[in-house]
């Protein structure tokens, strides 16, 4: 059900006073600064059915299925979207999945995803690049935000880029070398998928090595192709 006190345009960012329990002056009310999201990604286009909506929902818990008898609406994330998102657009917090979905669907993709991330309360976004396609752009979501956007280079594809330009290690590396000099000159940051590094830098020899055997695997082939 929507809410009739208010239009969603109105629905200001919890960035001002909010709930907080305690006693003394002040008890119940915390002012919080814009928050900064550190790994984030576009927002997605289009309209999201209700299977595709807790695809992305299954993605964030890291699970392949939902429990029995529940859906992923259930889960951590889950609940937290029916919590905090559907009063952003109007409605009763916890109201059903189908009912928020269909309110997104009335508002159109655009203005639903305005009115949440404004109302995340973020103000700064560590938006992480060379991510797939059907999502909003840097520029994109720093308009539908209202908010700073800074872009993390990822390494992998950065690496895959410079091969299928490189025919030699030698090549290879000197490119590479290149390439995140260019990156470093608008990027605020570097990403990439190794959970464990010991920080200390691997032997020249190792890299040469490592190069080689990549290129192998994922130049030649191609090409071959």
């Amino acid at each position: 059900m929507h809410e009739a006190t208010d239009s969603p345009d109105t629905l200001g960012p919890p960035t001002g006073p909010v709930p907080r329990a305690g006693p003394g002056p002040g008890a119940g009310l915390i002012t919080l600064p814009p928050l900064v999201d550190q790994h984030s990604h576009g927002t997605v286009d289009g309209e999201l059915g209700i299977g595709s909506f807790e695809t992305h929902l299954a993605a964030a818990a890291g699970s392949g299925a939902a429990p029995a008898g529940t859906t992923f609406f259930d889960s951590w994330t889950g609940l937290a979207v029916r919590r905090w998102c559907p009063p952003l657009l109007g409605m009763e917090p916890h109201c059903a999945p189908v009912s928020y979905l269909a309110r997104r669907r009335e508002l159109g993709a655009y203005r639903s995803a305005r009115l949440l991330l404004r109302g995340a309360g973020i103000g700064t976004f560590l938006l992480e690049s060379g991510a797939r396609d059907g999502l909003s752009t840097p520029d994109e979501l720093a308009t539908a935000a209202d908010g700073a956007v800074h872009e993390v280079i990822r390494l992998e594809p950065l690496a895959e880029q410079v091969a299928d330009t490189s025919g030699t290690v030698d090549a290879f590396i000197g490119n590479t070398a290149e390439a995140l000099y260019a990156a470093a000159q608008h990027a605020t940051a570097f990403a990439m998928g190794i959970a464990f590094c010991d920080e200390l830098p691997p032997d020249p020899r190792e890299v040469r090595r490592a190069a080689a055997r990549w290129l192998a695997l994922t130049v030649r082939p191609a090409r071959d192709r």
